[in-house]
């Protein structure tokens, strides 16, 4: 399965392009933890580390639109999407 980061949609977040990460942020400027970034965690909610630093949305964003981007979304080339 892949998840679209809710990372993209944070007014905190940061790319970084002289890292290998994907990005970083506030909560996390060492690297924002894979749980968040490649797995779907809805960082909404509290997450070991980030220091009561979450989630801010980066100008209008429904709470549908939310709840989709920390939803599995299945890749066109996977064996899921063949089934």
């Amino acid at each position: 399965m892949i998840y679209r980061a809710i990372c993209t949609d944070c007014a905190l977040f940061s790319d970084d392009p002289e890292r290998d990460s994907m990005g970083v942020c506030e909560a996390f400027p060492d690297g924002i933890p894979d749980e968040i970034l490649r797995q779907g965690f809805d960082h909404r909610k509290p997450y070991p580390g980030d220091n009561g630093i979450r989630f801010v949305p980066d100008g209008p964003v429904d709470v549908a639109k939310l709840d989709a981007i920390t939803t599995p979304v299945v890749s066109p080339g996977s064996r899921a999407a063949r089934a």
